[in-house]
């Protein structure tokens, strides 16, 4: 067995591959742009949320910011890495605006 044929088989047991009505090329592809920015528009992202948004009944999100605790000798109020990502976009924002 190759390495490709070995990862099509781990790609196989990760993915109820029968509903997702895709071919196993298909599905490898996607895969392997996993980290990139390009496998939301393959056909496997869409699929795989087409099919868990249809089991729950209403949309899911995409994306999540993680909620981890900030702790630090200079922290004193309850922060999260929410907290900091919003704000730094909203500093981002405000330098666009100008």
């Amino acid at each position: 067995m190759t390495g490709q044929q070995r990862g099509r088989y781990r790609a196989r047991g990760a993915l109820p591959v029968a509903r997702l009505h895709l071919d196993d090329g298909a599905i490898h592809a996607a895969l392997e742009e996993g980290r990139s920015a390009r496998f939301e528009q393959s056909a496997v992202y869409r699929e795989v949320f087409r099919l868990a948004e249809q089991r729950v009944h209403h949309p899911l999100p995409r994306a999540a910011i993680p909620q981890i605790e900030l702790e630090g000798p200079k922290i004193e109020r309850r922060l999260t890495t929410e907290w900091y990502a919003r704000r730094v976009d909203g500093r981002y924002q405000a330098c666009l605006a100008r």
